[in-house]
């Protein structure tokens, strides 16, 4: 009875495994694709003198991107529908997003201080109403040294959001002494 239940089904059956072996090369096509595409980012990113945590960060964020489109195109390959997919998709982005606001704005905060430089490791500058020697700058805070000896954890959204002063970058600086 299987027999000729598959010889009576034959078309509907080639038909499944067309898209199911499409959807496999999707898949793989997809996953090297994103290995390729993430590689050269990194290596572009790092060529240009951006920091390795954001370069890591961004090529690996664009990998899973790419892999995630992948898989959403084979699924829609083998018959699922993907509007409601990507719906449940954008829901959790935005549950993600809204949960993780604070942090998110701290690590945008900190790819900006990568990227435009104000200050860096070992320069005395006032950040945030914080002054002292910049020991760290990383992806969601930085680490700064007081004359007085403490060591201060700032997060990047505060520096971004306040006023930088940089004392150590010009040679030669002016005092005055009010008498």
């Amino acid at each position: 009875e299987a027999v000729s239940w598959i010889v009576r089904n034959q078309d509907i059956l080639l038909g499944y495994a067309v898209n199911l072996v499409a959807a496999v090369v999707i898949i793989i096509i997809g996953g090297i694709a994103a290995r390729m595409i993430s590689g050269v980012l990194n290596n572009l990113m790092l060529g240009r003198n951006i920091d390795a945590t954001v370069a890591q960060f961004l090529s690996v964020l664009i990998r899973h991107a790419i892999i995630a489109f992948a898989l959403i195109a084979a699924l829609g390959r083998v018959g699922v529908q993907t509007a409601s997919v990507i719906a449940v998709l954008g829901a959790a982005g935005l549950a993600v997003g809204l949960a993780l606001q604070g942090s998110l704005s701290n690590l945008a905060a900190g790819i900006l201080l990568v990227m435009f430089r104000p200050f860096r490791a070992g320069e005395y500058a006032d950040l945030g109403g914080v002054a002292g020697t910049v020991q760290n700058v990383h992806i969601f805070s930085t680490t700064m040294r007081t004359l007085d000896g403490k060591i201060v954890v700032i997060p990047n959204g505060k520096i971004i959001a306040g006023e930088i002063v940089n004392f150590s970058r010009e040679p030669e600086r002016r005092n005055e002494f009010i008498i």
